[in-house]
């Protein structure tokens, strides 16, 4: 009988405990929601800096840092981090800006627009 209440308790424990670390990790989560991508995106957006002369190349690695910043927005949005919003939209705009210059062959331009996307990305990063 008294194996049979050890086990009891003991699950019981174990319950609890587990509820309040997933609770603690899921605090955690809120804090870091989308940086993991947007991290992706500045690696992206330091690739297309390094092609300044190839607007071709400054374009594809544009365009795909865009995707991990639209990425990085919606798991912002889902997990209710409203503090980065600025940042994400700003990094956006800036990122849409150098696609066009790019795919028009304006690399210095689209170049000028990477750099104030990144240090938007990189204050959403580092708040």
């Amino acid at each position: 009988m008294k194996n049979v209440a050890v086990l009891i308790v003991t699950g019981i424990l174990v319950f609890f405990v587990g509820g309040l670390i997933n609770s603690i990790g899921a605090s955690e989560n809120n804090e870091t929601a989308g940086v993991d991508s947007m991290l992706e995106a500045i690696k992206h957006a330091e690739e297309a800096k390094t092609h300044k002369a190839h607007s071709k190349h400054m374009h594809d690695h544009a365009k795909m840092s865009l995707e991990y910043v639209k990425k990085a927005e919606i798991e912002a949005h889902k997990k209710n981090r409203e503090e980065g919003k600025s940042h994400i939209a700003g990094a956006i705009q800036h990122l849409v800006k150098a696609i066009e210059h790019a795919e028009m062959g304006h690399s210095r331009i689209a170049g000028e627009h990477i750099e104030d996307a990144l240090l938007e990305m990189q204050q959403y990063v580092n708040p």
